[in-house]
């Protein structure tokens, strides 16, 4: 019995561990609205230790700017100082669930970009209780640059989306600035020097596809010439309340060569009796990983039996008025008719069929070889 009563009095003193105690600010939720440049701030408050209410909750926010050109005393000064509340009014969700919250205007003028350090404070029974947060702030005047080529026509493309507000002045005027952007343009022009500058506009003309709508573009011809290859530097600029904004993209004038898909041709051909025609029409289907449009000719050389080249001959996707054996236009597949007498050499012939695209790159070759007796 006294035994029992001595483990009973053990187990009595045996510490239990402590609760983990609860950070009186967590939780906090930063965001920023870009389009209606609103801010939201959120803070979960729990009690302290001595239960007490908080006599007051609130946020001080800074703004650290990235231009460095730009003002930034408001790295140690707030930009904004308001309390939180928690009554479901003014951005608040819920009332007394201890969700400490507030959306406000931001006073951010177009062009900034930097980062909103927030500050939330409590004051509980005396004791002041803090926790920071950040979140990034992007408002460019310049955005979504868009560079497209027309390989065909030869023109470039450039668009850039110009975001103010209805406070905001209308800029005085906003251009792009070309230049070469790879070892391989800057060898070929020998300069890295600028290439063009053109004014954009949002007028719903010369390539803008719809009027006031804060895209300004243009189509226009290409500074470079016809087929160049490599990399363009586009450099978007505007200038608004004395400041210069920029944006930039980069176009890869990649040109992908030709490919020959398949041959059709006779494995073996007799030559006629005297004063006769053998016929045969060769057809070879070709892609371009930059369209059909992008291909200048397919043609073939001749090996003869006696190890000489034959000139070369085009064959053409023109349809079946063309006369050359093409069945349908502009489907990719080059046709042509040979003709074979009486007096052609007998033996093995290979045709060395290519294609040519309008940059000038050249396909595989393809070999396909006749026999004819």
């Amino acid at each position: 019995m006294a035994l029992a009563c001595c483990l009973a009095a053990q187990c009595s003193r045996v510490a239990l561990e402590p609760e983990d105690v609860l950070d009186v600010l967590a939780n906090p939720a930063s965001s920023f609205d870009p389009l209606e440049r609103l801010f939201y701030a959120a803070v979960t408050v729990t009690p302290s230790e001595s239960g007490a209410d908080p006599d007051s909750v609130w946020l001080e926010m800074f703004l650290i700017i990235t231009d460095t050109t730009a003002d930034t005393t408001a790295v140690d000064t707030p930009l904004i100082s308001l309390d939180l509340l928690d009554d479901a009014t003014q951005g608040d969700i819920l009332p007394g669930d201890g969700v400490y919250a507030r959306r406000f205007a931001s006073g951010i003028s177009s062009g900034t970009v930097g980062t909103a350090r927030f500050v939330y404070y409590a004051l509980i029974g005396g004791a002041e209780y803090s926790l920071i947060d950040s979140i990034e702030v992007f408002l460019p005047v310049l955005s979504d640059p868009l560079t497209t080529m027309d390989k065909l026509a030869n023109e470039m493309f450039a668009a850039v989306t110009v975001n103010l507000t209805e406070d905001d002045p209308a800029p005085d005027s906003v251009w792009v600035e070309l230049y070469p952007a790879s070892a391989e343009l800057i060898d070929t022009l020998g300069s890295a020097e600028i290439l063009l500058s053109i004014l954009l506009e949002d007028f719903g003309d010369n390539g803008d596809s719809m009027r006031a709508d804060g895209i300004y573009s243009r189509r226009f011809d290409s500074p470079l010439p016809f087929g160049t290859v490599g990399s363009v530097r586009f450099f978007f600029l505007t200038s608004l309340d004395d400041r210069l904004h920029t944006a930039g993209d980069t176009l890869i004038l990649v040109n992908r060569k030709p490919e020959i898909v398949a041959v059709s041709a006779s494995d073996t051909l007799s030559l006629p009796p005297s004063g006769f025609f053998t016929l045969d029409t060769l057809r070879v289907t070709v892609s371009d990983p930059d369209g059909l449009g992008d291909l200048r000719k397919v043609s073939f050389t001749t090996l003869k039996p006696d190890s000489t080249f034959s000139g070369e001959n085009e064959l053409l996707d023109n349809g079946p008025s063309g006369g050359n054996g093409d069945i349908v236009a502009g489907d990719g597949i080059y046709s042509l008719i040979i003709i074979l007498g009486a007096t052609n050499a007998t033996g093995t012939y290979e045709y060395w069929f290519k294609a040519q695209d309008l940059s000038n790159a050249v396909s595989d070759t393809v070999i396909h070889r006749v026999v004819v007796q």
